[in-house]
């Protein structure tokens, strides 16, 4: 029996005591046609049925049983307006009757608690559909949170706050007040805060209704996946504890919460590993692109300094001072390629910031033609500039 078969309604006290006064008036009305009995009895039982299906709980109908056999038998049986039996069969018609009546009562009060059983049901699991569809398209670890508490809120009416984990990010708190529950800003105080993280910790249930740091004034109920949690999500309770049924439901939209977050890392994780791919797949064409150029000023290098080793001092003083300008430059020209190289590659690691001044594009043209004359000076190079001074940001 449930606490509502225990609390008193002056409505339903009302309707039932009002159902078993117009049956008493039908019954009346056929004792005066000459109706036998057993068609009054229907009557009670009838009215019985009735109580039982407009009122809360199996109180009423209970006492609408007992009180059906007392009417029929104060106003309907011999002697009237007593309570006294002068039929010996009387008795046992009594005791039927209430039987009857009493399982009638039960039967309907049982009918009516499995159709709104059904209902809740039914309507939880839509709850469920939509929530779990509206997770598959939310991307992001915020959305999600955002959403949960949206759906939470609404369910229950109550303040509720999500706690993540995001891989290399450490914790986030999205806390969210409900307008029903306004004194819910005790949720982000630190000790509120240590319940979080023991839950965090030791993947159970604790706050609130429960065993385990009872003291605090909300429940919290870990998200957690393959043995891993990925966030805490606490309800405040301030205003009265989540029954059995309420946990229940709770646990199985924090187990639809706590797959979308763990779709949502292994997403973020192959991003990451894409990323590092693509990286890694650049550096790879950057080398082989710029293999030809780095080849071209070593094989100039080593081929001048065999010259001047293998010609000694038949080599003319001009021609050898030719070679060793040949290998300055070459040498220099190398330098610039690779601190260009670890340039790029800084950058692209994210390890270096790119400051970015005005620089004049003729100042800058002018220094790259230079270098490449020097490097091919029989090459035609053709430059265009504007007349007004251009101005670039560039590091």
């Amino acid at each position: 029996m449930s606490k509502e078969d225990l609390v008193l309604s002056w409505g339903d006290i009302f309707r039932t005591i009002g159902l078993l006064t117009a049956a008493t008036v039908i019954c009346y009305i056929l004792q005066i046609f000459h109706i036998d009995n057993q068609n009054i009895i229907m009557v009670y039982i009838l009215s019985v049925l009735i109580v039982s299906r407009i009122t809360t709980g199996y109180a009423y109908g209970g006492a609408a049983s007992l009180l059906s056999v007392i009417m029929y038998n104060y106003f309907f049986t011999y002697p009237y307006y007593t309570l006294k039996s002068a039929n010996q069969e009387y008795p046992i018609t009594f005791v039927i009757m209430f039987i009857i009546a009493l399982i009638t009562s039960a039967l309907t009060n049982r009918i009516k608690t499995q159709t709104k059983l059904a209902v809740e049901k039914e309507h939880r699991t839509q709850i469920l559909y939509d929530i779990n569809k509206e997770l598959l398209k939310t991307r992001g670890t915020d959305n999600i949170a955002a959403l949960t508490n949206e759906y939470l809120i609404k369910l229950f009416g109550r303040s509720e706050i999500f706690y993540s984990q995001e891989p290399g990010t450490g914790l986030k708190v999205t806390f969210m007040q409900s307008d029903i529950d306004e004194d819910s800003a005790f949720m982000l105080q630190e000790d509120e805060h240590a319940v979080m993280e023991w839950v965090f910790i030791n993947q159970k249930v604790a706050g609130s209704g429960t065993d385990i740091l009872m003291e605090s004034q909300a429940f919290y109920i870990p998200l957690t996946s393959h043995n891993k949690t990925l966030g805490v999500i606490g309800i405040s309770c301030i205003n009265g504890n989540l029954d059995q049924s309420n946990r229940s439901f709770l646990q199985i939209i924090c187990s639809l919460v706590a797959m979308a977050l763990e779709m949502q890392y292994l997403s973020d994780e192959q991003h990451k590993i894409l990323i590092e791919s693509e990286k890694e797949k650049m550096r790879s064409n950057l080398l082989r692109a710029i293999s030809h150029d780095l080849r071209t000023p070593i094989t100039g290098i080593l081929g001048s300094c065999s010259t001047i080793l293998e010609g000694g001092d038949q080599i003319s003083k001009e021609t050898h001072d030719k070679l060793l300008y040949n290998i300055k430059e070459d040498s220099q020209w190398l330098i610039r390629m690779v601190e260009n190289l670890l340039s790029v590659t800084r950058i692209n690691a994210g390890t270096m910031s790119v400051t970015k001044l005005s620089e004049a594009a003729e100042e800058i043209i002018a220094e790259a033609v230079s270098r490449i004359r020097k490097r091919f000076p029989d090459s035609i190079i053709s430059v265009v500039i504007p007349d007004e001074l251009l101005m670039v940001p560039m590091d």
